[in-house]
Parts: structure tokens; sequence; C-alpha cells
């Protein structure tokens, strides 16, 4: 997403480039550009395939935060990891317990 500014949290929103106001396809939108967003779609999914082990994936998550929106700091390596794992919990997956995975 070109000109996209990527915040921890839904009310960091508070700048230019960090609300979609519209979909790929062009419907309106308007909803927040956050790491809090995208991380309870997947947490709160009720589709009927969704897999207890499915996760996120936010691109360029090494691009480091010089920049504010507003009164919050863009996100950051750091600020995303710590987010993802309060919203996700400790993974607890029985495939990561075997020897070879610790």
């Amino acid at each position: 997403m070109g000109g996209g500014n990527l915040v921890v949290n839904d009310a960091d929103a508070q700048c230019a480039g960090s609300v979609k106001l519209k979909t790929q396809y062009g419907a309106q939108l308007n909803l927040p550009y956050s790491v809090e967003r995208y991380s309870y779609a997947v947490v709160k999914s009720q589709h009927s395939k969704r897999n207890p082990r499915d996760g996120a994936m936010l691109w360029s998550i090494l691009k480091t935060a010089k920049a504010s929106c507003g009164s919050a700091m863009l996100a950051s390596p750091g600020t995303i990891g710590k987010r993802v794992a309060e919203i996700f919990g400790p993974a607890n997956d029985p495939v990561l317990q075997p020897a070879e995975w610790k």
C-alpha cells in the first residue's frame, strides 16, 4: 500500500495514510490501518474455514518508525510484536511441543 502509515492501535490512526478509506475494489471502508484491527480480524474471525492456527502477517515489520501519527508513533518491530503478543497470546500449539521444535 503506497503512502500507508501503519499504527499500533486503532485510536492511533490520526494522520493521513493511517485510515483505509476504500478497499482494493473501491468500496467505502474508512477503517484504521492498524496492527490491532488486522490482528483482531484473525482472532475474532467466524469464518467457516477458520483454523485455530491462523495468524497474521505484516509486511515490512523491519521498517523502523521515525515519524509520528498525531500524538502516537508509527508502528515499529518492537511495538508490533508486543501488540500482536497481547492480542494472540502465547503460542500453545501441540505441533510445536516436540523436542525438534524447542
